[in-house]
């Protein structure tokens, strides 16, 4: 059990109380965050992700408290934790793509050592294929969604075909653009705690989200800030295209739709799916025209 005079003691606050117990205090200097990690080696990659990601782009970021000895996690009863600075103002992105396109190129740069770590990995393994490949037979709709899908796969799976040893990053797992936080008027970059995660799904959530709130124009003008520091014009970009080319949407919706309860839950899975479907269409279809055009521009 996590006793709050103990942590208290461990970081210097001469007052606290909980907020939600075990997992946000207010004391004297703030509000403070505390996260129990699953494991020591975990914790240690994101102190090491955050040092350096905080180095590499100059941006704010949640970095682990020191205690009053210095450290930057403590072992108690629980297991190991660590403290932040809680801060929820959102970030705002208008306007903002050379800033931002900077951040996340540099983001994708970072440097770690090697840890030893489990990293996620996203696969599309057999079972996920057999949704693509059975016909559904009950559903128009849904038939063609899979013919659409199996096309979507036979594509990404031709360019990662043509690709010679491409090196996939790995990054910490970006969730949301809802992420960046506002901290002095600069943008404050609110890490998670789960394993670092290989591919290019962190990037494609940052440019389907941003794709759908500022649009084609500013989403090429994010791109063109963000390739001198994580260059997409090369092997790397068509990498990108076949992720996102992957249809992980209708998958995921044939997963949680043999779970559903009643007909309204499953109303709202259909809507979401058709959703992220036209997010994935427009996504790849708007990179696909950067990356085109960006071709024609280094062969000029």
């Amino acid at each position: 059990m996590l006793r709050i005079q103990d942590i208290l003691n461990s970081y210097g606050f001469k007052q606290g109380k909980w907020m939600v117990n075990g997992e946000l205090l207010d004391t004297e200097k703030g509000k403070k965050r505390l996260v129990l990690w699953p494991e020591e080696k975990l914790a240690r990659w994101h102190i090491q992700w955050r040092d350096r990601l905080a180095k590499t782009t100059g941006c704010l970021t949640n970095r682990m408290i020191q205690t009053v000895n210095g450290e930057k996690m403590l072992v108690t009863d629980s297991g190991w934790i660590t403290l932040h600075d809680e801060v929820t103002s959102l970030f705002s992105y208008q306007n903002k793509e050379k800033e931002a396109g900077k951040f996340f190129g540099k983001y994708y740069s970072v440097e770690m050592d090697d840890f030893e770590l489990e990293v996620a990995e996203p696969v599309f393994k057999d079972e996920k294929l057999q949704y693509l490949k059975l016909p559904i037979k009950q559903s128009m709709f849904f038939e063609k969604l899979r013919r659409e899908a199996l096309l979507r796969f036979s594509k990404a799976q031709r360019i990662k075909a043509e690709l010679n040893n491409v090196s996939i990053p790995v990054v910490a797992p970006i969730r949301s653009l809802d992420q960046g936080k506002l901290v002095f008027e600069k943008m404050y970059w609110l890490n998670g705690n789960t394993k670092p995660e290989r591919g290019y799904g962190p990037l494609k959530t940052v440019f389907s989200e941003w794709l759908h709130r500022y649009g084609r124009a500013s989403f090429f003008f994010m791109l063109d800030e963000l390739d001198p520091h994580f260059s997409l014009k090369t092997d790397s970009g068509q990498q990108l295209l076949a992720d996102c080319l992957l249809p992980w949407e209708f998958v995921d919706y044939m997963e949680k739709a043999t779970q559903v309860k009643d007909r309204e839950e499953e109303a709202s899975l259909k809507e979401q799916l058709i959703f992220q479907w036209e997010l994935s269409r427009e996504l790849v279809e708007a990179l696909s025209q950067w990356l085109d055009v960006s071709r024609e521009k280094v062969s000029v």
